[in-house]
């Protein structure tokens, strides 16, 4: 598993080619996701969903995004989410 870096696209004007190897996750996710604020008004951040990859980067994609989704709900601790939440995981394989 190789974790490089964390790309997110915010918009289409914003990418990047990223050269990828047997065994690299790739994830794209929509600013929602490092702009979804907790109760103090913190916003979750890009380093912050770095770490919460960090913990389930070598897992099966599914177990990914739901590990993803189940960190942002704990993070808004019931909060609604101010914009939409898009997460895509990729597994690349031989």
């Amino acid at each position: 598993m190789h974790l490089r870096g964390l790309y997110m696209g915010l918009t289409v004007l914003q990418y990047r080619e990223q050269t990828v190897q047997a065994g690299d996750t790739l994830f794209l996710t929509s600013d929602g996701l490092p702009e979804l604020f907790n109760p103090a008004k913190e916003l979750l951040d890009s380093e912050r969903i770095q770490d919460i990859l960090g913990e389930v980067a070598a897992q099966p994609a599914a177990a990914i995004v739901e590990h993803l989704r189940g960190a942002a709900a704990q993070w808004a601790d019931g909060r609604p989410p101010e914009d939409d939440l898009t997460l895509l995981v990729l597994k690349v394989t031989e």
